[in-house]
Formats: C-alpha cells, sequence, structure tokens
C-alpha cells in the first residue's frame, strides 16, 4: 500500500544559477537556507500525497523535495495506497464537497473506511519514521495517516491543503467538520489561501502559493526542432522529414464520439503549426467547466460565419481556429476514480455538436507511463497554442495557468477564486466572471483571438508575474521558514 518515490532530478541550484535571469532568486534561496537549515537538526521530512502522476501535486513534488535535499533538508516522497476501491470514491466525494459540491451526508461507514486506509498506510510509514521527523499532509487523502503518526509517534504533522474555497456552503462546512479530527491532529494547517481554510482554523493558517520550476521538462524553452520532435513523437504531428529521436512508446489518444480512440497521428494533422489553437489541459473533472467551453468554442465557431464583411481576416481565423481539450489517460490516476463518468459526460456533449465544429474539436488523453514524456507533450501542446484557457467552476489555484503565464501565453481564467488571484485581468489575461455561461465565455475568446497587441502585451505581463512572485524559489525558501518555525515549538503531548 504505502509506497516511498524515488526522486531523481539531475538540474542543480548551480545550473540554474548559471541562467542570468535566475541568479538573483537561487542568491536568495542560498541566503535563506544557511540560516535557516541549521536549525531544523538531522530530522528528515517526509511529503505525503496520494498519487505520484497527474495532478498539480505530482507535478510538484519531484522539484519541492529534491531542492529541499539540495539546501540540506533530508526530505523524502512516499504515496498512500488504498485496498478498498472506495477509498478514493470517497475522497473525490470529500474534494467535491470542499469545493461546495452537494454529495450526500459523510456518515459513520465513511468514517471506518476513510479511517481504516489511512491507518494501514500509517502502520507501513511508521516502521521508516525516526523521532522528531516532520510529516507533511497534502491534502484530504491522507489526513488520517497524520493524524494517527502525530497521536503515536514523537512527529510533527503539517498538513498542506491544495483545495478549499473562500466561502462555507453547507457541503464545504461538511466536508471540513468531518475531517476536524484529523485536522486538529496536525501542529500546523497551510492553505494557498489563508479564506480557504474552514472556520475553525482561522488565525491560525499560514498561506503558501505553490510555484513552478522553470527548467522542468514541461516549462523548459522548447526550440524549433525539440518542438517538432516532441509532436512527431507523440502522434501529433506527421514527421514529413526524418527525426533524430524515436516515437514515444505510449502516443496521445484522440476520442471519438463514441469513446473509442485513435491515434493522433500524420494522416489526421491538427494543424497544431499552421492554426489558431485554444487549448485546455487539466484533469477530467466536471469542476474544469469542459463542456461550458465546449459549447462556447461551437458558439464562438457559428458566429465566425457572420464576421466576413466586418474583417475578413478575423473571420478567417474563426474559420480556421481548433479547440484542444487535454488530460491524462483517467485509468492512470488512482485518486480520481470520478475521471472516467465526467470525461463520458463530455463525449456526450461533444455528439451534440455539429459536424463541422466537431471537426475542430480535438479531445486528447495524454499518456502517463513516462512523467518526462507528459510533460514534454503538454509544453508542446502550451506552446503550439494562440490562447490557453483554463474554464474552472472552482479553482484553488491553477498550475496550468501559470505555466502558461511563463511562456508568454495569453491566458483565460475565471471567477474561480484561485484563478482570479492569479490573473490581474485585461493586464495578464482575462477573466471569464461565469463559466457556466458560453456566450460569455466565447466572447472573450473572440476578444483575444482578434487582437494580437493584446495576447503579446498580456503574455509579457504575465511571464513577468511567474518570475516575481510563482517561482520554486520562493516555495522553497517559505517552506524552510515554516519547517524552522514548526520544529521551534515544543512538541506538544
Amino acid at each position: 500500500m504505502f509506497e516511498e518515490v524515488e526522486v531523481k532530478e539531475p538540474i542543480t541550484l548551480e545550473a540554474y544559477d548559471r541562467e542570468a535571469y535566475l541568479t538573483s532568486r537561487v542568491s536568495e534561496l542560498r541566503a535563506e537556507a544557511a540560516k535557516l537549515v541549521p536549525r531544523l537538526g538531522p530530522r528528515t521530512v517526509w511529503m505525503i500525497s496520494s498519487t505520484s502522476h497527474g495532478g498539480g501535486v505530482a507535478e510538484m513534488m519531484p522539484k519541492l523535495v529534491s531542492l529541499l535535499d539540495e539546501v540540506g533538508v533530508p526530505c523524502r516522497w512516499g504515496i498512500i495506497g488504498a485496498d478498498r476501491a472506495e477509498f478514493f470514491a470517497l475522497t473525490k466525494r470529500i474534494h467535491n464537497m470542499i469545493h461546495g459540491q452537494a454529495s450526500g451526508p459523510l456518515d459513520a461507514h465513511d468514517r471506518a473506511l476513510f479511517e481504516g486506509v489511512n491507518r494501514r498506510n500509517a502502520d507501513e510509514l511508521a516502521k521508516h519514521i525516526a523521532p522528531g521527523d516532520v510529516i507533511v499532509i497534502h491534502d484530504p487523502q491522507p489526513l488520517g495517516l497524520g493524524a494517527f503518526l502525530r497521536r503515536e509517534h514523537a512527529v510533527r504533522v503539517i498538513f498542506r491543503s491544495h483545495i478549499g474555497i473562500p466561502t462555507s456552503p453547507e457541503p464545504t462546512r461538511e466536508a471540513w467538520e468531518f475531517l476536524r479530527p484529523y485536522v486538529e491532529a496536525c501542529d500546523r494547517s497551510v492553505f494557498t489561501f489563508a479564506d480557504y481554510a474552514p472556520e475553525y482554523l482561522k488565525g491560525h493558517v499560514t498561506a503558501m502559493q505553490p510555484g513552478i520550476d522553470p527548467w522542468s521538462h514541461k516549462n523548459r524553452e522548447l526550440r524549433p526542432h525539440k518542438l517538432m520532435g516532441v509532436l512527431c513523437n507523440a502522434g501529433l504531428q506527421s514527421a514529413t522529414s526524418p527525426v533524430l529521436t524515436p516515437a514515444f512508446e505510449h502516443r496521445v489518444s484522440r476520442l471519438d464520439g463514441a469513446s473509442r480512440t485513435r491515434p493522433s497521428d500524420g494522416c489526421e494533422d491538427l494543424g497544431l503549426l499552421f492554426r489558431p489553437i485554444v487549448t485546455q489541459i487539466s484533469r477530467w473533472d466536471f469542476l474544469k467547466g469542459w463542456e461550458p467551453l465546449l459549447l462556447a468554442f461551437a458558439r464562438l465557431k457559428t458566429r465566425g460565419s457572420h464576421m466576413a464583411s466586418a474583417d475578413p481576416r478575423h473571420a478567417r481565423r474563426i474559420d480556421l481556429v481548433r479547440l484542444i481539450l487535454a488530460g491524462p489517460d483517467p485509468s492512470s490516476i488512482q485518486d480520481d476514480p470520478q475521471a472516467h463518468e465526467d470525461l463520458r459526460s463530455l463525449l456526450a456533449t461533444y455528439r451534440t455538436l455539429p459536424a463541422e465544429v466537431r471537426n475542430d474539436v480535438a479531445i486528447l488523453t495524454l499518456p502517463m507511463h513516462s512523467r518526462k514524456e507528459n510533460a514534454l507533450i503538454v509544453n508542446a501542446l502550451q506552446r503550439c497554442s494562440t490562447v490557453v484557457i483554463q474554464n474552472s467552476l472552482e479553482e484553488g489555484f491553477g498550475l496550468t495557468v501559470t505555466e502558461a503565464m511563463w511562456k508568454r501565453l495569453p491566458v483565460i481564467g475565471t471567477s474561480a477564486s484561485g484563478l482570479q488571484r492569479q490573473i490581474r485581468n485585461r493586464v495578464d489575461g482575462l477573466v471569464t466572471n461565469d463559466p457556466r455561461d458560453p456566450d460569455e465565455i466565447a466572447h472573450n475568446l473572440d476578444v483575444l483571438l482578434a487582437d494580437e497587441h493584446m495576447r503579446d502585451a498580456m503574455g509579457s505581463s504575465g511571464q513577468r508575474r511567474v518570475y516575481d512572485h510563482s517561482l520554486v524559489f520562493n516555495q522553497i525558501r517559505a517552506w524552510l521558514r515554516l519547517l524552522t518555525n514548526a520544529v521551534a515549538e515544543p512538541l506538544a503531548a
């Protein structure tokens, strides 16, 4: 069940330091580490999450672990397993309830299931920890594990929630109340924004925003040869000349309206290098607003036929634009059993569209067998995009938005609390007030696609915003401060 994840990150701080634009960020991190790391002593920090691939937490973890280790904090990463299939269905319910979605009451049977799986994982992790270690619990799935270890061993436990909303509808309150015994057992609680925390934690929360690694395979610059190679290797572009690297063993699949897949290769060129492209990349979760976005794109295409007299060039752009909806192969994500159902619902909506619109929509599942190849595919898809959109109904923090902004791409977010704090409306991108309204989404797409100068200005502004606030070096410094403060306090009984 419990499994430790081996982290192999070859890029060191010295390598980052050789890049002029990163030197100051590395120097700030080294200076802070020199002051704080000696106060931590020889203890190990354990990062515990629910999956090693798919989703923002798994994406951030390797670099977080490796950089903490490099600056002198022994750090290891473990993931929980479940010997009962219902466990991750339960934690998905809790996730949806935290985001305000009614999902039925949580009862004694749910608590027994939650505690049973966490108990068995805690017993396995207990064999590896030592007195004084720090256990960091990422998101609610492993919360019970943290509570058990805190009560039974001389360790400190920090709860790091990457999800939440600033309001407290009844489902949100019920979910947090269910989790309360485990949250309150922790020494510290960390949320992306302080107002995401439940009422019983108000005034006792540390706020910490995530950061991205500018040199990860998902975010590094892709020169033309490399970009073309990734597209060809992944089956997204036909190779008209020999390609240096071999095709990926597991390639991107394009879904058709009957839920069947077919290779997305040369005989079915998506036009990624030639057409205007609007892209959303996320988990297959209805909270990501897939279906309203799909309907909005259909309305945008319909309107395009009436634009020729006003602006023939823009009418041509709307005629050519394609929508890429991409997410992980749902069978590869153990902690999200609802993904299959949400993807089927999206495909059902897709089947209702006129054939000419369906031809300009590509619903892609991305292979997860290789973390590197998956990251390169996402990178290539974003760099081929004219606009990146994240149409989330609720979003604690959208890493895909940060990644796109780093690539100098204009973005469209929503009024979801995390996104509207990441994107300054009409500065870094556009913010859709109602992500369920296809007309408003279509309008924002139309505005951005029509104005190249606006896209360029927003892309530059967004990249600067990420450089100032959302690189991984800032996140490591925040962790060093938090860990130092946590271990300085007496270990309460």
